[in-house]
């Protein structure tokens, strides 16, 4: 996988070279940004919901028994949160073409506490999904003074991970983790509409709205397999800068 990113990364420079040497007279700019992502994350929810059930069982035993538990419930994932850049180039006045990158992800957690007044005992399950992602995304704009309403569509692809931690003590014995990470990729796209206000001659500041399509992406290790969807709407907002 590692190998296929450097070809990639490769190929875009290329790319980038060609692209400013066959358009010299025109510009460039780069951002940065930050988003609220939602995730489709219905096969790892699922495995949330039956360790949820698992804890509520344990806790419901120790109760039923006279130890004082104090159980924590593993939230579904839904959302994240996501950070990124570009770098664009004009090729004419109203169409830019980006290259982007970034990075998002979202952890969960939960098990228990439980103690008969002498011995104490806490479980936790832990995951985390997360994702690196790169690809090219055209634009089309449309200036309206000091305003600019965009339009952009990318293709991305989307290296994948989840990390799976459970962690067992107990007074007086070592402390027992069981960690598995899960990975994998795949190709994606999404659509979007961005609101530009310039600050400057060179600075401007967006809001964006738009909707990301990854499927079910399969991520596996040491015998294990899950899915991960990173699919559904997300918006945000950057600032970008004219180079």
């Amino acid at each position: 996988m590692k190998r296929y990113l450097v070809i990639s990364f490769l190929v875009v420079g290329l790319a980038m070279g060609g692209i400013s040497s066959a358009y010299p007279q025109r510009g460039m700019d780069m951002g940065v940004w930050v988003k609220s992502a939602n995730f489709a994350m219905d096969d790892l929810n699922n495995i949330i919901e039956a360790d949820n059930l698992w804890i509520k069982g344990w806790a419901l035993w120790y109760e039923l028994i006279g130890i004082d538990v104090e159980p924590e419930y593993l939230e579904e994932i839904k959302s994240g949160m996501e950070i990124g850049g570009y770098l664009g180039i004009d090729i004419t006045d109203t169409l830019v073409l980006r290259f982007i990158g970034g990075y998002f992800s979202k952890e969960t957690s939960g098990g228990w506490y439980a103690t008969d007044g002498i011995d104490e005992e806490t479980v936790t399950q832990k995951y985390k999904v997360s994702s690196y992602f790169g690809g090219i995304e055209p634009e089309i704009s449309f200036e309206l003074g000091k305003a600019t309403v965009c339009g952009r569509a990318g293709l991305v692809y989307y290296s994948a991970t989840l990390d799976d931690e459970w962690t067992y003590e107990f007074t007086g014995d070592p402390t027992v983790t069981d960690s598995l990470k899960l990975t994998g990729g795949g190709l994606g796209y999404h659509a979007r509409v961005a609101g530009q206000f310039a600050l400057t001659e060179r600075v401007k500041v967006e809001a964006s709205i738009g909707y990301r399509s990854t499927g079910e992406i399969d991520v596996e290790g040491n015998g294990s397999t899950a899915k991960l969807d990173f699919g559904g709407m997300f918006y945000g907002g950057g600032i970008s800068f004219q180079i």
